[in-house]
């Protein structure tokens, strides 16, 4: 489904005993990973994970809240969402996927919040001038080892260091 923009509503037929579908999303029942999502999704707070491609070039999503219960967000799970404009990483996730949120050109801010111990690379590629992301950190030497070095590959946007809450 990676690129179907406007997809509306998702459905697990009943009695599936793999995965389930909820507030527009489905989700794989042994895990609570959220396999795919659509424009219209609202994540439920049952979700512990957003899998990999998860919303994957779905330009109609336009915001979207994550959970506090989400620990982990997979490889490229937003890539190309180019409809979203703001978003923040609750202080559960600690992972953050390679190119989770690449090419997502329309949104102004990204706000991570403090526990993200692992980013991959590209994270932000293709970003620009006009997109800020705030991390929770001091200055850029203060990052944690786990933050990957090349997290900001192909990325030109402001980054704006804030010490963690």
């Amino acid at each position: 489904f990676n690129g179907c923009s406007g997809l509306k509503s998702i459905t697990v037929e009943g009695g599936n005993t793999t995965y389930k579908s909820e507030s527009n999303c489905i989700i794989e029942r042994s895990s609570n990973k959220l396999i795919l999502g659509c424009k219209t999704s609202n994540i439920p707070s049952s979700v512990t994970s957003i899998g990999d491609s998860a919303f994957s070039g779905c330009t109609g999503l336009t915001e979207v809240t994550i959970p506090s219960s989400v620990k982990s967000i997979g490889d490229y799970a937003f890539d190309g969402c180019t409809g979203l404009t703001t978003i923040t990483i609750p202080s559960s996730v600690t992972s953050i996927g390679n190119s989770a949120f690449s090419s997502c050109k329309s949104i102004t801010t990204i706000t991570i919040l403090g526990s993200v111990t692992t980013m991959g690379y590209s994270v932000f590629d293709w970003w620009t001038s006009s997109q800020t992301i705030k991390v929770p950190f001091a200055n850029a030497s203060s990052k944690p080892s786990g933050w990957n070095s090349g997290w900001t590959n192909g990325c030109n946007a402001n980054i704006e260091y804030t010490p963690a809450a």
